[in-house]
């Protein structure tokens, strides 16, 4: 996942970081992964586990406008309820992104795994039987890879 990241990157949000499970593998010289989520929770969690987080929406970000160069939701997309919550964020996401800014999503967690990707092992215990959604069909302009990233222009 870390060679996804622009190699400038100095800050990366990781929206929705749960437990920091993720978040706290973000490491590089020079980045900073910050976790952010909704859920007290889950971000007190991500503050034990040594990931500094904060509480906030990935669709409301305290942050200004185009301020970075990489943003990540990993498996945060399905978990997303209501008309337009994924529309929404990735809105949010383009907002605080600098032109040319990335990114990262996965976009079906399940099928997140075995991508050749450095969280494969560390996911893959947390395998379901099948993604919540997997009764719908993405629309067909959707990336079938299941880590996507987006350059925003």
């Amino acid at each position: 996942m870390l060679g996804l990241l622009p190699a400038h990157a100095r800050t990366l949000p990781d929206l929705g970081c749960g437990t920091g499970i993720v978040t706290a593998r973000l490491t590089r010289p020079g980045l900073r992964a910050l976790g952010a989520d909704t859920s007290y929770g889950m971000a007190s969690a991500a503050v034990r586990r040594g990931v500094p987080a904060v509480l906030a929406s990935g669709t409301r970000l305290p942050l200004r406008r185009a301020c970075l160069d990489v943003v990540s939701a990993v498996r945060l997309l399905h978990l997303l309820r209501g008309p337009g919550a994924v529309a929404e964020l990735v809105a949010e996401a383009g907002r605080v992104l600098r032109p040319g800014g990335v990114l990262v999503t996965t976009v079906d967690k399940d099928a997140a795994h075995d991508v050749g990707s450095d969280m494969d092992a560390l996911l893959a215990p947390h395998l379901t039987a099948g993604p919540a959604d997997a009764s719908r069909e993405a629309p067909s302009s959707w990336s079938t890879s299941p880590l996507s990233t987006l350059r925003i222009r």
